[in-house]
């Protein structure tokens, strides 16, 4: 199967941004650009199609006291768009065809969203981020039937939503004897919805993981010019949807990295690290349907993990 597709855009961007103090705790931001897009493709498929998007947003500012401020914003986004989404491509590894989809649109979002700060001591700070998207026809993977068969293809899958609540905290650590020393932690939980087109069904998002954690450490003894640190990462298990067929991707135990450095000798950064070294692998589970994954009628099931071990490496970096 070949697809010669040549895409071009031409794009232009109208903008405008306000800032309103309303007092000196109080500032009110608001902004409007307006998107102008021409898209021509050629090849396989011809045709040009022109877009028009308006992108307001308007986000209130509000200082409590010294330490605590208030953030709440509502705007609309829209996607670039992906230009290897128009023509056909095939996956050897995962023997998997995808057709190119000339009629693909950018999903557009708009979005709502409360932020609350509070910063402590010299370099502390938390901060709560919780989030509305609502978006309009939703990126994803669409179902085209050809005399040869059913195949998968970048497209539209109608509207979606997402409620996502942030946490992030940054803090000294001088109070548990640890001098000198910083934790900073991320983490993000995310309830996505939309509407299956094959099943009709309510399922979460195609790839999105529920949540993400991200810890990173690190400790600094500024006398011997040594530093050190670790940094750890994990995702909660996800599902990919086709046409027919249905992944589960889990990343097992997660990421945990670890490094040394100094900067002792001719000012360059010596850093020795070694990534992975809980890294348990990736695991992913296929599950193939005869027919359409609606039906349900399952063929084969095929499990893999992928682990590629522990990484020593030596970096050294300075300007010269």
């Amino acid at each position: 199967m070949t697809d010669n597709t040549r895409v071009e855009e031409s794009r232009a961007e109208l903008f405008a941004t306000h800032v309103w103090t309303i007092n000196d705790a109080l500032s009110l931001e608001s902004g409007f650009r307006f998107e102008f897009s021409e898209i021509a493709q050629s090849g396989d498929a011809v045709q040009e199609r022109s877009f028009s998007y308006p992108k307001p947003s308007v986000t209130l500012n509000w200082r409590a006291d010294e330490q605590t401020r208030w953030r709440l914003s509502v705007r609309r986004d829209v996607d670039q768009l992906q230009f290897g989404k128009f023509a056909s491509s095939v996956n050897v590894s995962d023997n998997n065809t995808v057709l190119g989809n000339p009629n693909y649109v950018p999903q557009r979002t708009w979005t709502a969203e409360a932020e609350w700060e509070r910063r402590f001591g010299d370099e502390g700070s938390l901060s709560v981020r919780v989030g509305y998207d609502y978006v309009e026809d939703l990126d994803d993977f669409i179902s085209i039937t050809t005399p040869t068969g059913v195949f998968d293809a970048p497209g539209n899958i109608g509207n979606g939503t997402n409620l996502r609540v942030t946490t992030e905290l940054s803090t000294p650590l001088d109070a548990i004897g640890l001098e000198n020393a910083v934790l900073t932690s991320f983490l993000e939980w995310y309830n996505t919805n939309v509407t299956d087109p094959l099943t009709g069904q309510d399922r979460n998002w195609s790839g999105t993981r529920e949540w993400e954690v991200r810890l990173d450490f690190r400790q600094n003894f500024p006398e011997q010019q040594i530093a050190w640190g670790w940094d750890y990462f994990w995702l909660s298990d996800g599902d990919v949807y086709r046409s027919q067929e249905l992944r589960h991707e889990g990343f097992t135990d997660g990421d945990l990295d670890i490094y040394v450095e100094t900067t002792r000798w001719f000012g360059v950064t010596t850093r020795l690290g070694v990534d992975g070294i809980i890294d348990n692998g990736q695991d992913r589970e296929r599950i193939f349907y005869n027919g359409s994954r609606a039906l349900g009628n399952v063929s084969a099931i095929e499990n893999q993990n992928s682990n590629e071990g522990p990484r020593a490496y030596l970096q050294l970096r300075g300007t010269f």
